[in-house]
């Protein structure tokens, strides 16, 4: 095999170990089983008769000479391949297909019942729901919408920012605010995301902290049971019947139905953003704190 015969997919297994740093990271990544990862990298490297990784120890993997200029290349014809498929999708003018629509599990009570009615709307598109706190790139069309409570849209992507998300501290609605509790708090992956900053200024320094948590439903089910305070999505706080606010509502982003430019001629899309953003406005006193149970006495 001559190195005009490398496949695109052994390309996309470079890729991703460049950007992971390791075959297993890789291979999660891709979806895909260490065994295919280490496979592919060494059909690639016996095509193109170079060495793109050196192996060093715990399983890491970094960038030859070769591996560099390797990668330049590949990311620019990842590029162009994008741009091919962004393009043929926009093109789409009947509505109808597949929506891959991503969001944060948080949100699933919301979205559930709309797009449940866009499906009976229109029957022709299929929404795929990817509920992750992972943030999909719609640049590399992972998804075509993204549904989610951000600070500022990411570059690269379009959208519409239905309005404001508030967050308060919630504990047993039976204690008073300022009863004394430990605290409930988030660990990864939520300290990484940027509403974490936003809340930081206001937990108190001085606190017991009784364990953490890596989403907004564990919170929510944690603090339902009684016995600790933490921070949650005044959307979800307020639903609770076993849950008060024990502060005022907390400005933490904004929520956003976002796509990639390349996509907003598309049909399907189009009718489910449409769709989708008109059914989300009636939920915004909700987002935004603005229909509370009020702070317990």
């Amino acid at each position: 095999m001559t190195p005009q015969d490398a496949r695109w997919d052994d390309l996309r297994v470079f890729l991703a170990i460049a950007r992971q740093g390791s075959l297993n990271d890789a291979a999660r990544a891709l979806g895909v089983n260490h065994s295919t990862v280490y496979r592919r990298l060494n059909a690639l490297e016996a095509d193109l008769q170079a060495r793109l990784f050196e192996r060093e120890g715990a399983g890491a993997y970094t960038l030859t000479l070769a591996g560099e200029a390797a990668l330049a290349q590949a990311e620019q014809m990842e590029e162009a391949w994008l741009a091919l498929l962004r393009g043929v999708a926009g093109v789409d003018a009947w509505p109808a297909g597949t929506v891959r629509v991503t969001t944060a599990v948080a949100l699933l009570p919301l979205l559930a019942p709309h797009i449940a009615a866009f499906r009976e709307h229109l029957p022709s598109i299929t929404v795929e729901l990817l509920a992750d706190e992972r943030l999909f790139d719609l640049h590399r069309l992972e998804a075509d919408v993204a549904i989610r409570p951000v600070l500022q849209a990411p570059e690269r992507a379009v959208g519409r920012r239905l309005g404001a998300v508030a967050w308060a501290v919630y504990g047993p609605a039976a204690l008073p605010a300022d009863h004394p509790l430990p605290w409930a708090e988030f660990g990864e992956p939520m300290t990484t995301r940027p509403v974490a900053e936003a809340l930081a200024a206001h937990i108190p320094a001085q606190r017991e902290v009784a364990l953490t948590v890596n989403s907004v439903p564990a919170m929510r089910a944690l603090l339902d049971a009684g016995g600790l305070q933490g921070m949650l999505p005044a959307f979800s706080g307020d639903a609770s019947p076993h849950l008060r606010r024990r502060c005022a509502p907390i400005d933490a982003g904004s929520l956003w139905v976002l796509i990639h430019p390349d996509l907003r001629a598309t049909a399907r899309v189009r009718a489910f953003v449409d769709f989708i953003t008109e059914r989300l406005r009636a939920e915004l006193p909700a987002i935004a704190g603005q229909t509370p149970r009020q702070i317990a006495p």
